[in-house]
């Protein structure tokens, strides 16, 4: 999560953050180990650190925070690594004990052309890090569950908002400044309208976000970017957003805080436009790969030698085979 309550505390940047370190983590939560509904990231296959949260919404596909993936500075629409360069992990598993066998590497990483992982506090009007802040990973292999969550549309999302529902967040780091247990955790949050000059004020438009409180102790610890929030519309569980910035470790006073999510919804057909491409491009790659390849010969006879290509080139007669590529 990034430090979107500038006053009402001073937060942690996420991972993917220019100015301030790596932080992950719900205080206060209720641990689920097991859950299927959320998935950890890492930049290398064997790492015990995490680096963001995740949910799994297809067999092959994984919904994150962009600022997790996309370049530091102003480099619209580029991620920082390469993309088959992050690692996700089984749903609710312990990741400090985990197989690393298990983990499975993504295979594409989309953010939209117009996401810049830019964060200056001192100047509203250039801090670009929240605007379209979501990433869809597409994975080599697919991480199968019991139930991939359904997208909550616009019409649900306005029900959600208007009866300040309760929303549920997962997510992996800390359990509190410095503390990190490996395991998923879940907090509540209450959707709330915006109510103060800087969110009311705020670059997205509030049909891309959602503006949430923490409940009880529980708090967004600084980070946990890219953790999926959940809620039920007529007895259906809703995938709503992904978290994005939120207050820090115990919250504001009173120990819990705000957060701030991206809605989903407006990007489905930017993930079935990319999801398509990809597709196709495995297909092709496959169709390279599996299709007949052209050799070449040489065949010589006394101080003559005769170059042949094809498929199954042969030596004239009375030529014999010196050498093939």
């Amino acid at each position: 999560m990034k430090k979107v309550w500038i006053i009402l505390s001073v937060s942690l940047m996420l991972t993917a953050s220019i100015l301030a370190p790596v932080s992950h983590a719900v205080y206060g939560g209720e641990e689920v180990e097991g859950t299927e509904k959320v998935v950890a990231f890492f930049e290398s296959k064997e790492s015990r650190i995490a680096g963001c949260s995740g949910a799994l919404i297809a067999p092959r596909i994984v919904l994150s925070a962009a600022h997790c993936f996309g370049k530091p500075g102003k480099f619209p629409g580029l991620i920082k690594n390469a993309h088959n360069s992050y690692w996700v992990s089984q749903p609710g598993v312990d990741f400090k004990i985990d197989e690393f066998s298990t983990r499975v590497q993504s295979a594409f990483v989309v953010i939209t052309d117009r996401y810049t992982n830019y964060w200056d506090p001192n100047n509203r009007n250039e801090s670009t890090t929240d605007i379209d802040d979501i990433a869809f990973i597409f994975l080599s292999k697919p991480i199968n569950i019991s139930k991939y969550p359904k997208i909550a549309n616009s019409d649900e999302v306005k029900r959600l908002k208007l009866e300040q529902a309760l929303i549920t967040h997962y997510g992996y780091g800390l359990s509190d400044q410095n503390i990190h247990s490996g395991k998923p955790k879940k907090v509540e949050l209450k959707i709330r309208e915006r109510r103060y000059w800087y969110e009311i004020d705020h670059i997205i438009p509030e049909d891309y976000s959602m503006i949430t409180n923490e409940t009880g102790i529980g708090a967004l610890c600084g980070g946990d970017s890219g953790g999926p929030w959940y809620a039920e519309v007529d007895n259906q569980l809703l995938i709503v957003a992904n978290t994005v910035g939120a207050s820090g470790c115990h919250g504001p006073g009173s120990g819990t805080g705000g957060t701030f999510g991206t809605l989903i919804y407006n990007y489905e057909t930017l993930l079935q436009s990319k999801w398509e491409a990809f597709l196709a491009a495995e297909v092709n790659l496959v169709k390279e790969r599996l299709a007949p390849k052209k050799k070449t010969i040489f065949c010589s006879r006394g101080n003559s030698t005769k170059k042949l290509v094809g498929f199954n080139p042969k030596c004239p007669q009375g030529y014999k085979l010196n050498k093939r590529t």
